[in-house]
């Protein structure tokens, strides 16, 4: 009678699962390497066919910025309601709202795809998120505002830690909307019509807020009056934010389907633009207001001049970062230069003077400095 070979058989069920193990082990390899190609395949798919209209509409604005920044051309401006400048008004709204339409389109189809892949490659991405920060984000603006405000008021800022900023800027923000219900205003820049005494209350209470946080002493109740007038401009500075869910909102209305092309969505043409450009909610009241009395020969009490400027920048930085992909051929040179200047540009604010004189030059230098734009050669 034959003995089993109980080693034997053991090693044999051992080899059997080891095989079946290494098998299903090399089967889950491949398949999320192949997965990770079909993924990357997509997004550079999604990228080719979304870079050329992307560029094109970045390079659209920057054209514009130019004008506006570089070149200081006053189309922005209230006051001048020629055709011309009502035209390059609306249609910088058209190119930004463009510009959102194509972001919001890339989202989508990357939300179509099955693992949802983030956005392009890394350059690309830090740089649209670059755009959509420069429209929405204000705790840069609050942070400007409250370090302006203790210049004047000769508080050193250095005292005052990050937690008790954050608190201060807060604070600074309940008072502003408390006397805007006060007056029943919903325009911030409406409490530089304010009577003195009112600007003195407001001014006092802020500037509590500031010194509750602090060891130092108080200033003479005499040195605030002195300086209400200064600190109300800063308090009252315009601001335009674009928060991230209007962006949303606005990429959503400039997009219409496209069944010619391999992209999914087109945008609007810019008569349907202006069709809609008056709808009234509330978001698209914003951005139709955002840009109106805009200029660099700046009053001192919009900060939108420094959004705009950042989002300029922002723009910039897109087209350069652009311009080391493979989609580095679709750039235009002339564009991508003038791209190159306003990225260089520096930028200070309170070398901005009033509106009864022009602007200070150094308020806006770029380095190599080429020769003025052409309004003809950039509509």
């Amino acid at each position: 009678m034959a003995i089993p070979n109980e080693t034997g058989d053991f090693l044999n069920i051992l080899a059997t699962a080891l095989v079946a193990i290494l098998s299903t082990f090399c089967t889950v390899l491949f398949q999320n390497f192949f997965s990770r190609r079909r993924e990357r395949a997509q997004k550079e798919e999604l990228f080719r066919n979304y870079a050329a209209p992307l560029i094109r509409c970045s390079e659209n604005i920057i054209w514009r910025f130019g004008e506006i920044i570089l070149d200081k051309r006053m189309y922005l401006t209230v006051d001048h309601d020629f055709v011309h400048v009502q035209y390059k008004r609306t249609s910088s709204l058209y190119r930004i709202a463009s510009l959102l339409g194509w972001l919001r389109a890339i989202q989508l189809e990357l939300d179509a795809l099955p693992r949802k892949p983030d956005a392009f490659p890394g350059v690309i991405s830090v740089a649209i998120e670059g755009i959509r920060s420069a429209l929405a984000d204000g705790p840069q603006a609050e942070q400007r505002r409250l370090e302006r405000l203790c210049e004047i008021w000769e508080i050193d800022i250095k005292e005052i830690d990050a937690l008790n900023r954050k608190e201060i800027i807060i604070d600074i923000d309940i008072k502003i909307h408390e006397a805007l219900i006060r007056h029943e205003s919903k325009h911030i820049d409406r409490l530089q019509s304010l009577s003195t005494q009112e600007k003195n209350m407001i001014c006092r209470s802020i500037y509590g807020s500031i010194i509750s946080k602090l060891r130092s002493h108080s200033k003479p109740y005499h040195m605030l009056q002195d300086r209400t007038d200064r600190a109300i401009k800063i308090i009252a500075d315009v601001e335009s934010l674009i928060y991230r869910d209007w962006q949303e909102a606005i990429g959503d209305i400039m997009l219409a389907p496209d069944h010619n092309s391999t992209r999914r969505f087109r945008i609007i043409s810019y008569s349907d633009f202006e069709k809609i450009l008056y709808n009234n909610s509330i978001w698209m009241n914003v951005f139709r207001d955002s840009l109106n009395g805009i200029g660099v020969q700046h009053n001192g009490k919009d900060a939108r001049i420094e959004q705009l400027v950042a989002f300029a920048r922002s723009i910039a930085h897109l087209l350069i970062s652009i311009e080391k992909t493979s989609e580095k051929d679709l750039i235009n040179a002339n564009a991508l230069l003038v791209a190159k200047r306003l990225w260089n540009i520096s930028f200070d604010p309170r070398q901005l003077t009033s509106n009864d004189r022009p602007a200070n030059p150094a308020a806006f230098k770029t380095t190599n400095e080429p020769p003025s734009l052409s309004r003809d050669r950039h509509p």
